[in-house]
């Protein structure tokens, strides 16, 4: 059976999720003026220790931007310019003494094109870099035009918390949330996401407390604000439906602020064992069939 990771660090870590307004980015010009849009937002925010946009913000999650796919990608290891996310997000790490997540076209080898979501942490450098493993192709998107998947897990060490990273559809695969958890040993997942109010928005609350309360974590989920967005979601590792729920935001923009602690993580864990007594695929044995059935399937 998978070992499962007991992390040591800070009593409690404080994430902001920022529900920012979809910006309709298709220029460098009109890139900059987004990214300083969101720096502004976090620098005028109250303390956190880690700040998180949602998918493909500042940049923007919009037809505009994925025709500009070339002008608006960047490369998170590369040298960073004026109109890089990076540059702008690890001067706000480093003056708030924060780590960032935000979103990003990431440009792959072979000129091909991810979703990115990139972590910066308080000094400014990269903490980690995720690329979208599950595209989305239902609903209101059709991101396989566009982009490739990536295949690597991805996730960073925020004052002795553990966080694992996904990417809007990358939730509806249980297998992803798993290996974060069980395999890396992360805390908290977060879920930087573009979720119109399409036929798969009104499913997203169920999956994220579903995916929290299996895995035993906390769940951070963002959106962008908007009328056809909105609905930002942070699950603790257990809900009982009247002292411990998961939150939602409105629809405005707005940055709010949440704990984790780990007196509530070590509660849930202790009080509900279910995670500790699971067992591995390969431990489950095959069905056994009654003699009765398998003499009659032989003839």
């Amino acid at each position: 059976m998978a070992q499962v990771r007991t992390s040591h660090g800070a009593a409690s870590l404080r994430v902001a999720l920022v529900q920012l307004e979809l910006q309709e980015v298709s220029t460098a010009a009109e890139k900059r003026l987004a990214i300083d849009r969101a720096a502004e937002l976090i620098r005028q925010a109250s303390d956190a220790d880690l700040f998180v946009l949602p998918e493909l913000a500042p940049v923007g999650y919009s037809d505009a931007a994925f025709a500009a796919l070339d002008e608006l990608a960047e490369d998170e290891f590369g040298p960073a310019v004026g109109a890089d996310c990076r540059k702008v997000f690890a001067e706000v790490a480093r003056e708030r003494n924060c780590f960032v997540c935000y979103g990003t076209i990431g440009r792959r080898i072979g000129g091909k094109f991810g979703i990115r979501q990139v972590v910066l942490d308080n000094t400014g450098s990269v903490a980690a870099s995720y690329d979208k493993c599950h595209l989305c192709d239902f609903g209101d998107c059709a991101e396989t035009l566009h982009f490739t998947p990536g295949t690597q897990l991805a996730f960073f060490e925020c004052r002795g918390w553990r966080v694992g990273l996904l990417i809007c559809a990358d939730m509806r695969y249980t297998e992803l949330s798993r290996e974060l958890v069980i395999g890396r040993g992360c805390d908290i997942l977060v879920q930087p996401a573009a979720f119109a109010r399409d036929v798969s928005f009104a499913s997203w609350p169920s999956f994220v407390e579903c995916r929290a309360l299996e895995n035993q974590v906390y769940w951070a989920g963002v959106n962008y604000s908007g009328q056809q967005f909105g609905g930002s979601i942070w699950c603790p590792p257990w809900v009982d439906g009247d002292r411990l729920t998961a939150s939602r935001l409105g629809i405005e923009e707005s940055v709010r602020i949440f704990e984790a602690t780990r007196e509530e993580l070590d509660m849930a864990r202790r009080g509900f064992a279910f995670r500790r007594l699971r067992r591995e695929r390969t431990e489950y044995d095959d069905p056994v069939v009654p003699v009765q059935q398998a003499a009659s399937s032989a003839l």
